[in-house]
């Protein structure tokens, strides 16, 4: 009897201490809206902030997520993430971190670059694409912090941006980095069969690239940066990185054929000489696409390549670490 008793008290806390790891801070509040530009149109936004209205399963496109879909916002102010999602992407490309981050305190907003994305990607590999996506992810900023409620909720000091492949190349230069278009020509001209994929990128539009020096994408209202299998090869320039001072979180992955290794997420690690620190980490067993949120089986056959991971890689698995770091990365970049 009393043995019986012991292992029934032990299961008690056992679960207990599993719930109390698994439970979160907040629930996932969810919000569409757009930013509306005069040079770009209407800039499709949607919102992931902290609520205490339990979440539900909801369907959002294709995709079925927890969260609770226009509730009033959790008292008190949080952090602020702006999510840019890659070349050809989707704004619920991030959805798992943005939720995550939602859960556990802190507004995350992700944007559907015009343009750029898999509805109309006709921008994609262009000089214009390069100067446009920082300006993108700044209106879109603009209009979260003049939005009648969440304004409230936001604290202005601790603003950070978090951006996968071209969207890591636009968190960059948001955060101080220079980017030289004549980079991208140079590259595929010298080093086409090492870089190949992503070369091809601007094959047919030729007549659409010029070669300029992008000075003024810098919006010193973002205090961190992470980005995730980066575009690097812009930031060739020796120097192109030193405006950049705030910490900085490098992902790659070990398997990447869209953009090549040394030329990109390893090039701005040897380059950061000014920032405030640096978490460099690669991705083992995965390839580029391993940032994306998983697609349900129904839709891979569409999206392609992107919803594939090489052999022995779990996105799932691997995105429950991912989202865990960035927000231990977050949390030390804003404390300081």
């Amino acid at each position: 009897m009393k043995t019986n008793l012991i292992l029934i008290i032990l299961s008690f806390l056992i679960t207990t201490s599993v719930q109390a790891e698994m439970a979160t801070p907040y629930y996932s509040g969810y919000q569409s809206m757009g930013a509306d530009s005069k040079v770009f149109g209407t800039i499709a936004m949607a919102v992931w902030y902290p609520t205490e209205q339990p979440s539900k399963r909801e369907r959002l496109g294709p995709f079925k997520v927890n969260v609770a879909i226009n509730a009033t916002p959790a008292l008190g102010t949080f952090p602020l993430v702006l999510i840019s999602h890659g070349s050809g992407g989707s704004i619920f490309g991030h959805r798992d971190t943005a939720q995550f981050l939602a859960e556990h305190g802190i507004i995350a907003v992700s944007l559907f670059h015009p343009k750029n994305n898999f509805r109309d990607n006709r921008d994609e590999a262009t000089t214009d694409n390069w100067i446009n996506r920082p300006k993108h992810v700044s209106t879109v900023l603009d209009t979260i912090l003049a939005h009648p409620e969440f304004s409230k909720h936001i604290n202005r000091e601790k603003i950070a941006v978090m951006g996968h492949s071209a969207g890591g190349y636009t968190a960059l230069a948001l955060i101080g980095g220079i980017p030289n278009t004549a980079h991208a020509r140079l590259q595929c001209k010298h080093n086409y069969q090492k870089d190949k994929k992503f070369c091809d990128l601007g094959k047919g539009k030729e007549d659409r690239n010029r070669d300029i020096i992008i000075t003024d994408a810098h919006d010193p209202r973002f205090k961190t940066g992470i980005l995730l299998a980066p575009v690097g090869i812009l930031f060739s320039d020796p120097g192109s990185l030193d405006p950049v001072t705030v910490p900085v979180f490098i992902y790659r992955t070990e398997i990447d054929r869209q953009l090549e290794f040394p030329f990109h997420a390893d090039l701005i690690a040897r380059s950061l000489n000014n920032s405030k620190w640096v978490q460099y980490q690669v991705l083992k067993k995965a390839n580029h696409f391993a940032f994306i949120a998983p697609f349900p089986d129904f839709i891979k056959k569409e999206v392609g390549e992107a919803a594939y991971d090489p052999p022995g890689f779990n996105r799932e698995q691997a995105h429950q670490k991912i989202n865990s770091e960035v927000l231990v990365f977050l949390n030390k970049a804003f404390a300081n």
